[in-house]
């Protein structure tokens, strides 16, 4: 898929992005480092751009709680399968998303430079 496809949420002919490549998609956007893991600056970068408005102090124990729903260490971070997990998960502990807000996200994320590591 081409980037400029990747980036709008839609594959080479104009449709939708199935939600396992949308989720890829967002994962290879937020992962800034380019490890295959989303550590605490890179998820809270997706958290912010998902309506996260809380301080410091109240995302470290997002983040903490994030990682321990999935069994994750915090300083290892959340791996594509941990990520899609947290996105499709409609419970408390879940950030569930609709594809329609993944779209958008995206696009928010591939709009701009990519920031330092």
């Amino acid at each position: 898929v081409a980037s400029g496809a990747v980036s709008s949420g839609r594959g080479r002919f104009g449709k939708a992005l199935p939600r396992p490549q949308l989720i890829e998609s967002l994962f290879l956007a937020l992962d800034a480092d380019l490890d295959g893991l989303l550590r605490s600056p890179e998820l809270r970068r997706f958290a912010g751009l998902s309506g996260f408005q809380g301080g410091d102090a109240e995302w470290r124990e997002t983040y903490r709680l994030c990682c321990s729903d999935r069994g994750r260490d915090t300083t290892t971070g959340l791996d594509r399968a941990a990520f899609a997990a947290m996105l499709s998960d409609t419970s408390d502990s879940g950030c569930y998303c609709e594809d329609g807000e993944l779209i958008a996200i995206l696009k928010k994320l591939t709009s701009g430079p990519r920031p330092p590591v």
